[in-house]
């Protein structure tokens, strides 16, 4: 019997460990697309209006990205930052 097993060709181990990269890879994903939505609602708000002020920065960073979606298409229509974050 050899010394060394491979930890992933356990009957138990190794699916909950195959699982838990999985679920890792896909939250990591998930925020990755947050990340992105966020600096390109920055970016745009920075090109239309000029510096965005820090406390639109925090306000912005805790949205989803679904809702990151929704201010990106309010920069574009909206004509001051104020009526963007209002």
């Amino acid at each position: 019997m050899p010394l060394l097993n491979d930890i992933m060709d356990h009957k138990v181990i190794g699916p909950a460990i195959r699982r838990g990269r999985k679920e890792g890879r896909k939250e990591g994903r998930k925020e990755g697309r947050r990340e992105a939505g966020l600096r390109m609602v920055l970016r745009l708000m920075g090109e239309r209006f000029g510096p965005v002020p820090s406390a639109a920065k925090k306000r912005l960073a805790a949205l989803s990205e679904s809702q990151l979606e929704q201010y990106a298409v309010r920069v574009i229509r909206m004509r001051t930052i104020d009526e963007v974050l209002n």
